[in-house]
This record gives structure tokens, sequence and C-alpha cells, in this order.
């Protein structure tokens, strides 16, 4: 055997991205690099590094990969789980260069492999002590042997002319068969099986010699059979048994002779073709695959098992007409498909009956009603109409009504709706209801006339529960629930022409009004107005007002007035030298926080000046700071503006 493998000695090409003028077309990277093989192209020399091809995944060189039709010769790593290894491009295909690392004499395929490539493992296993050895050559030693000889040069044990005779089949070659029980005389042959093997046997089959103990491989029992009996299997053995008749496989004629008929059956019989009874002889049981007559009936009449239980008919009484497919019940000549004609005789029946009881009906629990009853019509058949109940509001409820179906009047009467004799609701048109007056009188406008206070669920609210009421003075008002256990209440309010309107929230004390608008376009609710019992917010996004009057932006006071933002009380320190008689001075950079160029400033002493002492004028100078003009109008000498001011910043 010789062992094939594929191998590919790698040609590696590298494409460098730079271009250089040089005169020689070499190129090394790594030690030395100046030592060149003027035979490579291309050399690698380190001692530390190695060469990294490109890595690819296995798509990349497959069917519809970028790779796939890539020039013979070149290789690339694949990085897929289970392959991590080199491929080539080669006539075409990319091939795996093998991987020699899992190839040992022990999984090498039998057919495949040189044995001469593995001789030092074979002779290894072979020369264990089992008496064969192969030589360097793998030639068989002269340790193996036959009949005492051992193999020549060439590994060969060449027959003996004593071994045929002492090893092979000639050394009893000879066959005799002798004919005896069951064997014809005539098949008596000696036979050389060497030179003709083949023999004919004839069993004598004519003669009563067999003694047949097992049919398909199942034995037979020795019990001797007796009439009628039949061969049995019992699960274990074959046996002679009477038949039982149980499958209906069996004509039983029983243990006596038969009787002066055709056929005596004693059992079932099933018969497979029609049977005709004329001669009085009644079966117990018959089962018939195609039709009896009886010849003695009516046509039309439908037989019955009277008294004697004889086979009896009363077409008058019981009678089908097969053309009409009709059944008539006191009748011969029905009208429909069942007509029962008169009452049942001796029975006494009321006159009002008809025939027909479903005694049943009594005791049966009657479903939800549908859409459709069954009734009577003068001619007495039972016909099918609407159900009345479906076109009217039933106590228990309606299911299943139809589209357009409504609950009122098809005139110009007023719907009401009463309890305990009282009405609490009415539906029409306002005179139809009777509510024209001087102020409402228009007559045709529909009305819903509540005659009651209206009172709403709200499972969230431990109280005030909500409700519409008119009060004793003829107040319409509506109270309610907020936040499950707080108040609400709007509504008129007064008595005898003094009315009024009112807004009610409480119950803490902190509850507040809150106006508030919405921009559909964002979805946003903005707070305008807040009302607490802390006072009027403007602008307060949700906090409680600061003061009785709290406006959080711009504001305007008076026709013709300015649009302000800000209206800032504070404080402010001054610190000067004193100043002499009849003179002026201006304090400049007095630190103010808040204030801005364009703000309009109040300036007042916290304390009286001295006599004589003016402020002059006062200005924002820049941000957060002003400057204040003082004068000593003859107050004399040695006078000093220094000290606490309040101040007013208007914005």
């Amino acid at each position: 055997m010789k062992m094939t493998v594929l191998r590919y000695l790698p040609v590696l090409g590298l494409g460098l991205l730079f271009s250089v003028r040089a005169t020689a077309q070499q190129l090394k990277l790594g030690l030395q690099p100046t030592l060149l093989k003027k035979e490579a192209l291309l050399e690698l020399n380190s001692d530390s590094q190695g060469l990294l091809l490109n890595r690819v995944p296995k798509s990349a060189i497959s069917t519809g990969g970028a790779l796939f039709n890539a020039t013979d010769g070149m290789f690339v790593y694949v990085t897929d789980p289970g392959e991590k290894c080199l491929y080539i491009k080669a006539n075409g295909t990319w091939k795996k260069l093998a991987d020699y690392s899992s190839i040992t004499t022990d999984n090498i395929a039998e057919g495949t492999t040189n044995l001469y490539f593995t001789q030092a493992r074979a002779r290894s296993a072979f020369s264990a002590g089992n008496g064969i050895n192969i030589n360097a050559a793998g030639v068989i030693s002269s340790a193996l042997t036959f009949n005492g000889r051992t193999p020549d040069a060439a590994g060969n044990i060449a027959p003996a002319a004593g071994d045929y005779a002492t090893y092979y089949l000639p050394y009893a070659s000879q066959l005799t068969l002798t004919a005896g029980t069951g064997m014809k005389a005539t098949t008596t042959a000696t036979k050389n099986l060497n030179t003709n093997p083949s023999f004919t046997i004839d069993a004598d089959n004519g003669s009563a010699i067999w003694n047949a103990n097992k049919l398909s491989s199942v034995a037979v029992a020795t019990t001797a059979p007796t009439v009628n009996q039949v061969l049995t299997f019992n699960g274990t053995q074959w046996e002679p048994k009477a038949p039982t008749g149980a499958t209906g496989n069996f004509i039983n004629n029983g243990t006596a002779m038969q009787t002066a008929a055709n056929f005596n059956i004693d059992g079932y019989g099933d018969i497979g073709r029609d049977v005709r009874v004329g001669g009085g002889v009644v079966a117990a049981t018959a089962t018939l695959a195609s039709k009896l007559t009886l010849n003695s009936l009516t046509a039309g009449s439908v037989p019955f098992i009277d008294a004697t239980k004889a086979v009896a008919e009363n077409n008058g009484q019981f009678f089908w007409d097969n053309t009409k497919t009709a059944l008539g019940l006191g009748t011969a000549a029905p009208k429909n498909k069942l007509e029962i004609a008169g009452q049942a005789t001796g029975l006494g029946e009321t006159a009002f009956t008809s025939g027909l009881r479903l005694s049943n009906l009594a005791t049966v629990t009657p479903g939800a009603p549908n859409s459709k009853v069954l009734t009577i019509n003068n001619n007495g058949d039972v016909i099918v109409t609407l159900n009345p109940l479906a076109n009217n509001w039933l106590v228990t409820g309606n299911t299943g009504i139809a589209a357009g179906s409504f609950l009122g009047t098809n005139d110009d009467r007023a719907m009401v709706i009463k309890s305990n004799a009282t009405s609490f609701l009415e539906f029409g048109r306002r005179q139809t209801v009777g509510l024209v007056d001087s102020k409402y009188t228009d007559p045709d406008q529909p009305i819903t006339y509540v005659r009651s206070a209206m009172q709403f669920e709200a499972p969230g609210a431990s109280f005030y529960k909500p409700i519409f009421y008119v009060d004793a003075d003829g107040n319409f008002r509506m109270k309610g629930s907020s936040a499950g256990t707080d108040l609400f209440e709007f509504g008129a309010t007064g008595s005898a022409n003094n009315g009024g309107f009112d807004f009610i929230v409480g119950d803490d004390g902190d509850e507040p009004f809150v106006f508030k608008s919405w921009y559909h376009a964002t979805n946003t609710y903005t707070e305008l107005i807040r009302i607490d019992r802390n006072g009027l917010g403007i602008n307060t996004n949700g906090s409680a007002p600061a003061a009785k009057l709290d406006v959080r932006g711009t504001f305007k006071l008076g026709t013709n007035g300015s649009t302000l933002n800000n209206i800032i009380e504070t404080q402010v320190s001054v610190t000067t030298s004193n100043m002499n008689n009849n003179t002026s001075r201006i304090v400049s950079n007095i630190y103010l926080p808040g204030v801005k160029v364009g703000d309009t400033i109040i300036l007042n002493p916290a304390s009286d000046l001295s006599l004589g002492l003016a402020i002059s004028w006062v200005r924002v100078s820049a941000t957060n700071y002003i400057n204040v003009a003082f004068a000593n109008l003859g107050g004399g000498n040695g006078l000093n503006p220094s000290g606490t001011y309040n101040v007013v910043i208007i914005q």
C-alpha cells in the first residue's frame, strides 16, 4: 500500500503598497537585510517573528464570496471554528493544505497506505510474542511455520504432497445415502464430494408413514378427535375441539339428528341473501344483508309486534306513504311529513289536546329564547314563526337583538320610565312632555326630562359621590369628590331674587382652583391661574402664590401703563467721606446685585440725612452697580451721606 497525501509546498507572494526606485529587484525583511540570496525574490529572516497571512472567513472563498474567483496560487488563513487552517487556490479550486498533526500510523485508512510507510510500527505489532515477525524489508520471517516448514526468501510456504490428503476436503470426500423410512430406495448413492457434490433426495410421500406432529412449527396435541370436532389453536398448541360458533364460522348441527327441513342450525345464523318466511317458522334472531319480504302485509303498513308476539299491521293508524315520504299516525293519508290525526283511544285526553305529548317538557330546563318558535296554523300544521319575545324588551334582559332595535315609541307619545309608579325619566318633544313655557318656547325641541337628582358611580371616592341636584330654592348645583376624599361644588346660589354662582373646593383647606389651557399639537397643559387661601397666582406653574397677588411674568397697570417684568425692593450700603459746605459728590460703583442697565432706581435713606444733605440723582452704571450723586446745600462743613439706603428697582 502507498499513502497518498495531498501536499502543497506554499509559495508566498507579498504585494507592497509603496513604490520605490531600486537597482536590485529583491526584498529582504528582518535580520541581516543586506545579506541577500540572489535566487530569492522575497526573503524573511527573524528568530522572534513570523509571516501572518490574510485571515478570512470560510464564506469569503465559498460560492459568492469576495475571493471565490481569485487567481490560482493565492493563500489565505480561514478562521471559522473547525477550520483554523491554510487554503490555496489551485486549478480553479480552493483546497485545504494537509494538517499532518492528526495523521499517525494508528489511524491510516485500510487500503490507502503502503504498509512499508509504517513498517517499524507493523513489525512491532506483529512481533509482540504471537510468533509472526516481519523483517525490515517487509518479509515474513522464519518464525512462521506450517506443518513444520518455514517460509522461503519471498515469505511463501509451498504446499507439499501430504498437505492435500491431510488438510483438505479429499481426505473425506466420499458420501453415501441409503434409502430408509420416508426415502425411496432408488435414491441410494455414493458420491465423491470433490468431483460431484450434488444429490437428489426423493421423499416417499405415498406411504402411510407420516406422523405430522406440527403445523406451522406449532405442536399438534396427541388427543384423538371425535365426531364434529375441528382442529383449534388454543394459544399453545393445536387440539381437536367441538366448535362453539363464537366467531360465526361454523354450521353446528348439534348432537341430535336433523329435523325434517332443508337445513337445521343450532345457534345464530347470518344469511347474506333474501329470506322469505311463509310457513310460520319464526327465527329467534336473524341478521339480513338484503331485505325481508312479508307477503301477507299491506303495502304502506308499518309492521309491529302485537299481543301474541306476531308481526301485525294497522294501516289506518300507523301508515308510511313511501311516495310522499310521509308518516301518518291515525290516518292512512298523511298530508305532512308527520301527521297525527285525532287522539289516542281510551286515554281520556281533554278536548284541546292534539294527540302529541312531549312528556319531558314539564321537567326540562328551558334555554334562552331565540328568534323563532313553533305554533299551529288553522289546518293544524306545526309552523315556525318569529318569536314575539324577540321584538320585546324583557325584564330579564335581551340577547342577540337585531340591528336597529330600540326601546321607545313609534308615535308622538312621551316615553316614560317609572319606579314605584313615579316618573323619573321622560323622553319626547318639549310640547309632548309638557315643558313649553314663556322662557322655553320651541315645542319641537327634543327633551330628556330628568325628574330626580342624578348621582354617578365613583369607585375611587371615599365619600362625596358626584351628584347633580336642585336645592329647595331652585338652584341647580353639582357636588362631587376630588382626589378621593376632598370636596368640590359649584352651581347657582341664593334665594328670593338674590342669586349668584359659586365655586367651592376644600376639605383640608389647601385645595386650589386651577385654570389651565391645552395645546393639542404638543399635548401640553399650561397653568394660567392658581387660587388658594394664600392668594391668586398668575403663571406660578404649580407653585402656591407667595402673595395675595403673585404675578410671575410681565404685567401692565393702567390703560397707558408700561409692560413691566419686576419691581424689586432691597437695600444698599453707601460709604464715603465728609462733605464741605456747598459741595457735591458722586459715589460711583455701589454694588447692587440684580440691577442692570436700563432699570429705573428709586433710592431713599433708611434713616434721616443731616440737614443740608440731598440725593441729587441715582442711575445704573453697569450690571450690578449704581452711581449716586449727593449735594451739601448749605449744611456746613463735615456732613457725611454714608449709611443704608432703601432701593426700589423697576425692570
